[in-house]
């Protein structure tokens, strides 16, 4: 309501107002995906136009409304768009982003396997220390939702002892 009216007095938000929007988009009486997916992919062009650039928050806000979708295979080839467009507009993502993608990959044990994004994350955690900068919110659900994962989707001890060790590489635990 209040941001109709900011664009029909020409007024330009900022990035957290669009980002805020994002989230709400959960909160839409609208259940159908479908939609609620595009009303999502028309906050991202609005800010596009005008002249915003996303943050880590505008791209975690996108993939945890895609989560709310749980077992919709035809929301993770968006999830990876997003993720793409995060790379592409350098914008590297945290643990939350990844803890996001795997509760949208993983709710669907075949899509999960084939894919291998849990052991995908692991590598990247084991090169990249630097993602464990607190970042975002939620962050620190990443390693929680990860053995989760590994006990009940990929259900792989190795999967399991690899994120523990790198939860306790260099007092990450902390």
């Amino acid at each position: 309501m209040y941001y109709e009216e900011m664009k029909k007095f020409n007024l330009v938000p900022d990035l957290s107002t669009m980002n805020s929007l994002i989230k709400l988009i959960r909160q839409s009486p609208e259940k159908e995906y479908d939609k609620l997916v595009n009303e999502m992919i028309a906050r991202l062009k609005e800010i596009k136009s005008y002249d915003l650039r996303p943050n880590l928050a505008t791209f975690n806000n996108c993939l945890e409304l895609l989560k709310s979708f749980n077992m919709n295979t035809k929301i993770v080839p968006i999830a990876f768009d997003t993720l793409k467009e995060m790379e592409l507009t350098n914008i590297k993502p945290s643990l939350a982003t990844y803890m996001h993608l795997l509760s949208i990959v993983y709710p669907n044990y075949q899509v999960g396997q084939k894919t291998r994004v849990l052991e995908q994350i692991l590598d990247i955690l084991d090169k990249d220390e630097s993602l464990f900068e607190w970042r975002d919110l939620n962050d620190g659900v990443f390693f929680k939702v990860a053995m989760d994962k590994c006990q009940s989707a990929s259900k792989s001890i190795d999967n399991a002892k690899r994120l523990h060790s790198i939860l306790m590489k260099n007092n990450n635990i902390r």
